[in-house]
């Protein structure tokens, strides 16, 4: 497996997923410009994710989304990539803390075994388009 980064072409693929999850497909002007792909050796995208830049010393790891076609350890492997690569991306850039808004049950045990720490639950995400 390796980590690509994230291309325009793929969203519309990625919609696909978020919706077979049953979740809202993420719009375009929210996501981060640097989104990463992990890919299988036959080049099949596994496992979506964007690194969001902040000018305080959190970064997030948000909008995570895995390909429904895969799951258990082949997904696991992949997640495991993508949070390795951001937390390193964020460490070389001197955040000193990353963070991750999920209702995903499976996303946040992922989180709590690689020692992330849950801090607020049962919270709503608000937005205004401008």
């Amino acid at each position: 497996m390796k980590i690509i980064p994230f291309k325009k072409s793929y969203y519309e693929e990625i919609c696909e997923w978020w919706k077979e999850h049953s979740w809202e497909p993420v719009n375009e002007d929210i996501l981060s410009f640097e989104g990463y792909v992990v890919v299988d050796e036959d080049d099949e995208k596994i496992i979506c994710g964007w690194f969001v830049r902040t000018n305080s010393l959190t970064a997030l790891l948000d909008w995570v989304v895995s390909n429904p076609k895969f799951k258990g350890k082949k997904v696991y492997k992949a997640l495991t990539i993508l949070e390795d690569h951001v937390c390193k991306l964020a460490d070389e850039l001197g955040y000193k803390m990353i963070m991750n808004m999920s209702e995903h049950n499976g996303l946040i045990n992922f989180f709590n075994k690689k020692k992330w720490i849950t801090t607020d639950k049962n919270i709503t995400l608000l937005m205004k388009r401008l």
